[in-house]
């Protein structure tokens, strides 16, 4: 079409609808790209965004249908390799579907944002659980200490890196030794905190990560 750049996109919003072409029809994806070009010449960079996400989803669509009728022909020696391909091409799937739920593909700040919140909740629920069984033989430490530096611990671990320095070796040794049987050693915390922390920590570099992305894809300019 002639004169695209005067076309105006405001308010438009781009799905698979329930008639019409579907995902694994190879024709979306191509209408698809037509269509970002057409948006990108207009400098509508959200709608571009959104085309290029409906894109992909369509091409992973073409692909896994692809797979399915290939499976379908191909002879029962080959039919491990095709089947690992579409294993592997549906793990991807389910990569980007948590992609979508925790960042809306990088354009949501404040979803990540609160699920980092949340966290710290759940991950101090975990912690708590997990040293009930030493809370009971902290004689010197007061509950309502012990309570706080439970929290310091999910708090801490809620920032990678940084946040987990700011928690000092005698609170540790109030967290996995409260009856002082380290002794002079350093406290070696049980397994199971071990394992929390980890992934607090994992969750927590992802969810700052798709923060930092959602901010930087909301002021990109091109």
């Amino acid at each position: 079409m002639t004169n695209a750049s005067r076309i105006d996109f405001t308010g438009a919003h781009i799905s698979f609808g329930s008639r019409g072409k579907l995902p694994w029809d190879s024709e979306v994806p191509v209408r698809l790209r037509a269509f970002r070009k057409i948006a990108e010449e207009t400098k509508n960079h959200d709608l571009e965004r959104e085309l290029y996400i409906e894109e992909r989803k369509a091409e992973r669509g073409v692909y896994v249908h692809r797979l399915i009728e290939e499976l379908k022909r191909a002879p029962i020696m080959e039919r491990p390799h095709i089947i690992a391909r579409l294993l592997g091409h549906g793990l991807w799937i389910i990569v980007m579907f948590l992609y979508r739920a925790l960042a809306n593909y990088g354009r949501d700040f404040a979803r990540p944002l609160a699920l980092l919140f949340v966290s710290v909740f759940i991950f101090h629920f975990g912690y708590a659980l997990i040293l009930a069984p030493l809370t009971q033989k902290a004689d010197r430490a007061s509950k309502d200490y012990y309570d706080r530096a439970v929290w310091m611990l999910a708090l801490g671990n809620a920032v990678p890196f940084i946040g987990h320095l700011s928690i000092d070796a005698g609170i540790k040794k109030s967290l996995y030794c409260p009856d002082d049987v380290c002794g002079e050693r350093a406290p070696i915390p049980p397994l199971g905190i071990q394992v929390l922390v980890i992934m607090q920590n994992v969750v927590s570099i992802a969810l700052i990560f798709f923060i930092g992305l959602a901010l930087r894809n909301y002021f990109k300019i091109k």
